[in-house]
């Protein structure tokens, strides 16, 4: 872990005496992690947790769930979905269109993807070790411009704090911070600015409330939110 940090920032890390929101984290993801947060790291398991604590209507459809790559069977899948291992970030396999889809070179991805540790893949996240590894599919959620508005509420000890919204996937990313009374902050997160400040959605109230509920028995929480052009919110199926 120190090695990895050093390489990433240039900085120690001190874990003995953390102090800076980087070595906190380290901290955490070495001694903070318990069974329960294991389980909100699973992108199934997490969805009863917040069926229960905000409601099922804020869960991305369930379409599937399959052990192997292979149990598939596509003939029965929408003409749109997205499928997912459950136990890592970015292990996503993204259909707009059934016909096209090489199910060889899927099969190729996601084996390779179940074979993947993922808490040694990527910065010693130990929240992912020992998850049971599954691949879950799910609607496919789009708006009428083509991008989803993606916000991800940073809450502190059971209150939301911060909203980052992040825009351009796929093209030019951005990634602007909004406090509660959604005034623009002066630090980002890796990415730019974008050039034109974010509006504030009208149903800010409710997402913060969501997240609070989420993270009220936690240190620190990251809940994020799809919301699509109707205003309903989507709540992604993990908890960072």
């Amino acid at each position: 872990m120190k090695e990895w940090y050093f390489s990433r920032t240039g900085n120690r890390l001190n874990l003995d005496n953390p102090k800076t929101y980087n070595e906190k984290i380290q901290w955490f993801k070495l001694y903070g992690v318990t069974p329960q947060i294991r389980d909100l790291c699973d992108k199934y398991r997490v969805r009863s947790y917040v069926a229960s604590k905000i409601g099922e209507e804020y869960l991305v459809p369930l379409i599937g769930k399959w052990k192997y790559p292979e149990e598939i069977d596509f003939s029965v899948l929408p003409e749109k979905f997205v499928i997912k291992a459950n136990h890592g970030c970015k292990y996503n396999y993204i259909v707009t269109d059934k016909s096209k889809v090489d199910i060889e070179d899927f099969c190729h991805k996601a084996n390779k993807w179940l074979q993947q540790d993922y808490a040694f893949y990527s910065g010693f996240e130990m929240q992912y070790h020992g998850i049971d590894r599954c691949l879950i599919g799910e609607a496919y959620l789009e708006n009428q411009a083509g991008e989803l508005y993606d916000y991800k509420v940073w809450c502190f000890n059971g209150r939301a704090e911060f909203i980052e919204v992040i825009k351009g996937r796929g093209e030019k990313l951005t990634i602007d911070f909004y406090d509660r009374e959604w005034r623009l902050q002066s630090f980002t997160h890796g990415y730019p600015n974008n050039d034109i400040p974010c509006p504030c959605p009208d149903n800010l109230d409710e997402m913060i409330a969501k997240a609070e509920v989420l993270a009220a028995d936690f240190p620190h929480v990251r809940v994020d939110f799809y919301r699509c052009n109707d205003g309903k919110l989507y709540r992604l199926i993990y908890l960072d």
